[in-house]
């Protein structure tokens, strides 16, 4: 049981290579407020093409190398990690209760329209992908979870 959560935990870090990707674009972002600017080699701000994100290869490392030490570390880290997130997550919504809007609220679920996925391939690859030729409403609250979370 213990070797397929730790291939679980692997997989999860590993396969992350998106979440890694977004870690990279933060860490960026904060370096940059402080004042200092990545080169373009291990962080490719404006790449069109085939590249290589050193800092998300990096943290794909430091991961693998967590879950590699033992399962203990791995819990812990992932504990701190959580315990990150949920007062910066309270933070920002109490923060963000201040500039809301009512006004903004009505309608909550607008009704369905018709397309507007786009064009080209996106006017009929999502639609078919989804079952659903419908933007706003209900269904299209759902489709959009679906494209969020897949």
């Amino acid at each position: 049981m213990a070797w397929l959560i730790g291939w679980d935990l692997m997989l999860e870090f590993t396969l992350g290579a998106t979440v890694a990707r977004g870690w990279s674009g933060y860490f960026v972002s904060v370096l940059e407020l402080v004042g200092i600017t990545v080169p373009p080699g291990p962080y490719p701000a404006e790449a069109s093409g085939l590249y290589h994100d050193w800092i998300a290869v990096l943290v794909i490392a430091a991961m693998t190398a967590i879950l590699v030490v033992g399962i203990k570390l791995g819990s812990q880290v992932n504990l701190v990690i959580t315990a990150i997130k949920i007062p910066v997550t309270i933070f920002i919504i109490a923060f963000g209760v201040w500039f809301m809007d009512a006004a903004n609220l009505p309608p909550f679920i607008p009704a369905p329209a018709e397309g507007g996925y786009g064009e080209g391939i996106d006017a009929y690859l999502i639609p078919s992908i989804l079952g659903t030729d419908t933007i706003y409403g209900l269904t299209g609250m759902f489709t959009g979870t679906a494209l969020v979370l897949s």
